[in-house]
């Protein structure tokens, strides 16, 4: 009898005591999911006519070297064809494409169109927002880098959205968007002969810093960008990327680039 009771005593006050001990606990906080970091994918253009012309017998600072008008916003050659169809496999085995979270960004000139509009045939793209990007266009070094009117641009690439562009005449001219004597930044030392004014250092690195932020403030996760080597070099640092290679980074990789540029110009 007194042995019931006392195991009853026992069973009775442990009950009391977790009950009291559950009331007291804070409740147990379920942990967020993390959030899917931003990334960012930069796609080269396929190898161009312009390409093909420095990498042969006017190479790039090469004395005598002479600019062509002939290769003003240069296309696609048929190697640069062949590479931007090619990637259209590579895409949709390698890039998961979301219409709520991914856009596509693109260069208005008519390489990197081109290279978008062929390595996205087979609606790898369906439903996501495609804009045209002034910021991505290449650093002006030669004619090449001057692209096509606005008015041009719009009935050749429909399915393409350039409201953000303005101008008529949305490339870099020296004269408009400097003003003042111009320097010559390029290799000048032994007769070389340029069409137009270069875009200096400080303008590029401005303009890209603009890319930056313009990439920070986009909502979407994932950011495709159809551009050029110069840009693809001055923003990430990467400097041997090849025509229609593919180079992602994360947005946090682009704010420690970035703010190290920052402080270095202080």
């Amino acid at each position: 009898m007194f042995t019931h009771f006392l195991l009853t005593f026992i069973v009775s006050t442990n009950l009391l005591l977790s009950s009291a001990m559950s009331m007291s606990m804070p409740p147990t906080k379920k942990s967020k999911p993390s959030p899917t970091p931003k990334t960012i994918t930069f796609i080269r253009h396929g190898r161009t006519f312009a390409n093909e012309y420095l990498s042969k017998t006017h190479q790039w600072g090469a004395p005598d070297f002479t600019d062509d008008a002939g290769l003003h916003d240069s296309p696609l050659n048929e190697k640069g064809v062949s590479q931007a169809t090619l990637l259209k496999t590579t895409l949709r085995s390698s890039l998961s494409v979301s219409p709520s979270s991914t856009i596509v960004l693109v260069s208005p000139l008519t390489r990197t169109l081109d290279t978008f509009k062929l390595s996205s045939e087979g609606g790898i793209y369906d439903g996501c927002k495609i804009k045209a990007c002034k910021f991505l266009a290449e650093r002006t070094y030669l004619v090449s880098d001057n692209g096509k009117p606005l008015s041009e641009l719009k009935k050749n690439y429909k399915n393409v959205d350039f409201f953000d562009i303005e101008e008529e005449e949305w490339w870099f001219d020296y004269s408009r968007d400097v003003g003042g004597e111009y320097t010559e930044w390029r290799p000048n030392d032994a007769q070389q002969k340029y069409l137009i004014d270069g875009e200096p250092d400080e303008y590029f690195e401005n303009r890209m810093m603009q890319l930056y932020e313009h990439l920070e403030q986009l909502p979407e996760e994932k950011i495709i960008c159809y551009t050029s080597w110069g840009v693809i070099r001055e923003i990430t640092g990467k400097d041997h990327v090849r025509n229609c290679e593919i180079c992602e980074v994360t947005i946090e990789e682009l704010r420690r680039r970035m703010g190290e540029k920052k402080k270095s110009k202080l």
